[in-house]
């Protein structure tokens, strides 16, 4: 009986032991998924970003050029800040949404305005997941507005709480996500959504996040521009 209990008790601990290791592992995959899909965010804006640099300094608009530099340098670096950390504050991420915006107005020059629209009783210090709402803008400017050719163009960030998170809403009046899937460009689109429901789906795994996402047309199918809206519930795991 003795040596039973004394096998039975090491198998035991044996397994528990391994299951140990194997929690610890999957939680270093995670972070290391993670990691790798930060890094894969925002490759194509930064190309974007530089040519339109060289654009302007093709066209000899040497001031525009140095005023875009700058300001793409400083979004460069609280990226870089934000890219290091698994979480961002509201206030910090409405900082960095602010400066990214700004600078694809002005590659569009004036093809869109925006806005956003924050809860007035919010707590800006709760924390969300690092670029999380990013793509989904870069999304509806260049797969959405940036079809539009009247200068009419709206982009507006609404924030705000739950009984139990926080919701991110992000609408715009382009295209629509019919017309969009019939451009070539759409390609990238599905890209970045990937990317997105992956990044949702390690945060869920990691047990810090349950995060939804819902997409509809933000106005009628039968409008010219019917936009598209997306919607993000952010429910923190206890």
């Amino acid at each position: 009986a003795g040596l039973f209990y004394y096998i039975s008790k090491t198998i035991i601990a044996r397994s528990r032991k391994q299951i140990e290791e194997k929690a610890i592992l999957q939680k270093k995959i995670s972070e290391l998924s993670m990691s790798s899909l930060q890094s894969q965010m925002n490759p194509h804006f930064i190309f974007n970003a530089l040519g339109s640099i060289q654009y302007y300094i093709q066209k000899n608009e040497q001031n525009l050029a140095d005023e875009y530099l700058g300001q793409f340098a400083t979004l460069i670096r609280m990226y870089l800040d934000a890219s290091k950390e698994d979480t961002i504050s509201l206030s910090n991420e409405i900082e960095l949404l602010q400066h990214y915006i700004e600078l694809e107005q002005m590659r569009f020059e004036g093809l869109f305005t925006y806005e956003f629209e924050i809860q007035l009783d919010m707590d800006l210090n709760k924390q969300i997941p690092t670029m999380l709402l990013q793509p989904i803008i870069e999304n509806a400017i260049n797969h959405g507005l940036r079809m539009r050719e009247d200068g009419q163009g709206k982009l507006i960030l609404s924030l705000g709480t739950t009984h139990n998170g926080i919701y991110a809403r992000i609408t715009d009046n382009g295209i629509g996500m019919e017309a969009a899937k019939s451009i070539k460009t759409h390609k990238h689109k599905s890209h970045s959504s990937n990317i997105l429901n992956e990044k949702i789906s390690t945060l869920k795994e990691q047990g810090l996040f349950d995060i939804t996402v819902s997409y509809r047309d933000a106005f009628t199918k039968e409008s010219i521009y019917p936009g598209t809206q997306v919607e993000l519930k952010i429910k923190t795991v206890e």
